[in-house]
């Protein structure tokens, strides 16, 4: 089987790709807030929830960007 190398440029494209949707995700999940903050009585875990969602995803992002900015490096 033939192997076929990514370029650094290919994977950091891979990696703005991946970076786009989380930031999609967590536009998604500060909306969500949003929405349940609106109501009459708005559910703390509803919230807790998805705050807790947020802090997931933006560990991905740092996790992204770090990796993006070691092959950025090394080009």
């Amino acid at each position: 089987m033939t192997e076929y190398a990514l370029t650094n440029e290919e994977k950091n494209n891979i990696i703005i790709t991946h970076l786009r949707t989380l930031a999609f995700q967590k536009y998604n999940l500060e909306v969500s807030i949003l929405e349940e903050q609106s109501l009459n009585e708005p559910n703390q875990e509803t919230i807790d929830s998805f705050n807790l969602q947020l802090q997931t995803i933006q560990k991905k992002i740092d996790k992204l960007e770090a990796e993006s900015n070691s092959l950025t490096a090394a080009e």
